[in-house]
């Protein structure tokens, strides 16, 4: 099932970027471009994303970092929208950054702590061969059983951009800071 997974993920990435780069490598005649609302939509969240980083303290009484969707009792559901594409983005800069999550086993969890019971790794003894009907038994080797207790921990930081970086396009800022994110995920990630 483990194996499964590792595989149905990596086909996922891989479709992913064959779809990234058939857009690349798209000829332009069949380019089309973005309707109106979505092209608005992206004006707007390259806008607010920019001047949230020109002036962060116009957006600190806005911004709350609960749920957007009203069920946390924020009223007002204000925030960015972050789009899938920033994401698809880092997951392959990850991959180029020689990140170690690969050789160790990533769980799905439910809680933010808790723990797992796993045997430890033994030299297991072969069963006592029986010549004679009322020969002794002997006692089996037990198997050694441990805990691993986890709590999964939050990180964050604070990055301060420079204002030669603040005068560079919109594109260019998402693209660096994206960069610069995710070396840091793979780094926290290999920490750890």
């Amino acid at each position: 099932r483990d194996n499964e997974k590792v595989r149905r993920d990596a086909l996922r990435e891989q479709l992913v970027e064959a779809q990234a780069e058939q857009v690349v490598n798209m000829r332009e005649e069949d380019k089309s471009p973005l309707a109106k609302k979505e092209n608005n939509l992206k004006d707007q969240f390259v806008s607010d994303f920019v001047n949230m980083v020109r002036n962060p303290m116009a957006f600190l009484n806005t911004v709350s970092s609960g749920d957007t969707n009203g069920s946390g009792g924020d009223e007002s559901a204000a925030g960015l929208t972050i789009p899938q594409d920033i994401r698809t983005m880092i997951n392959t800069l990850v991959r180029q950054y020689d990140s170690l999550q690969q050789y160790v086993r990533v769980e799905s969890v439910s809680t933010s702590n808790g723990s797992r019971v796993y045997e430890k790794w033994t030299d297991v003894t072969p069963l006592k061969v029986m010549d004679t009907e009322d020969g002794k038994i002997p006692d089996l080797d037990n198997p050694r059983l441990t805990i691993i207790k986890y709590l999964i921990k939050r990180y964050a930081g604070i990055i301060t951009a420079t204002n030669t970086l603040l005068k560079d396009t919109a594109e260019n800022i998402l693209a660096w800071l994206s960069s610069w994110i995710a070396k840091k995920v793979v780094v926290t990630r290999n920490q750890a």
